[in-house]
C-alpha cells in the first residue's frame, strides 16, 4: 500500500514537474519577445516618427549583442542613454545649470533602471551600468555635469562624453591613440 501511495505521489509530482518547466519556458520566451516588440515599438515612435531620440538611444531587435566582458562597448552605449537624459532634461541650455548634481545622480540612475526597456539585450547593460554607478557614481556625474557646462558656455569641452567616462572615469576602454600631428609646413 505504501509503495502504491509513494508511486501515485511521484507520478504527480513528476507531472506537476513537466508542467511546470513546459510553463516557465514558455514565460520566458514571452517576455524576451515582449521586450523585443517594446524596443522596436519605441524605436518606431521615439526615433522615427517623433524624431525625439538619438538613434542610438534604443537598439534594434537585431543589433549585434555585446560580447560577453565588452565592458568598453556597454559603457558605450550607456553613454548614449546618459547623453539623451541629459539633453532631454535640458542640460544644454541656460536652464539646465540649475540642475542639483544630486537630480542628475537621480536622472543617471533611473537611465540606467530603465535600459531594459531601451535595449534589445539589456542584461549586459543593466549589469555593467549598476557596476559603473557604483564604483564611479560621483566621476560619472561630474563628468557629465562638467560637459554639459562647457557646452553651455559655448566652449568646445575638452574631451567627448564618451573619453570622459569610459576611458578616464571608469578605465574600461584601452588608452585610444593619439592623433599624429600634421608636419609643419615647409
Amino acid at each position: 500500500e505504501k509503495v502504491r501511495d509513494a508511486g501515485r505521489y511521484l507520478k504527480q509530482t513528476a507531472l506537476h514537474r513537466v508542467q511546470l518547466g513546459a510553463h516557465l519556458s514558455y514565460e520566458s520566451q514571452s517576455h524576451v519577445d515582449a521586450r523585443a516588440e517594446v524596443v522596436a515599438r519605441k524605436r518606431n515612435l521615439c526615433v522615427d516618427e517623433l524624431q525625439a531620440c538619438v538613434p542610438g538611444a534604443t537598439e534594434s531587435a537585431d543589433a549585434a549583442p555585446l560580447a560577453k566582458g565588452d565592458r568598453c562597448g556597454a559603457c558605450k552605449t550607456l553613454v548614449v542613454d546618459f547623453e539623451f537624459v541629459a539633453k532631454r532634461a535640458g542640460l544644454q541650455v541656460a536652464e539646465g545649470a540649475r540642475r542639483s548634481k544630486t537630480w542628475l545622480r537621480d536622472v543617471v540612475f533611473q537611465a540606467c533602471e530603465d535600459a531594459g526597456y531601451r535595449h534589445a539585450r539589456p542584461t549586459p547593460i543593466e549589469a555593467f551600468c549598476e557596476e559603473l554607478l557604483d564604483e564611479h557614481e560621483a566621476g560619472v556625474v561630474g563628468a557629465i555635469d562638467e560637459f554639459y557646462g562647457f557646452v553651455r558656455d559655448l566652449r568646445v569641452p575638452a574631451q567627448d562624453l564618451e573619453q570622459a567616462i569610459c576611458y578616464d572615469v571608469a578605465r574600461v576602454c584601452p588608452k585610444r591613440p593619439r592623433p599624429e600631428k600634421p608636419p609643419p609646413d615647409l
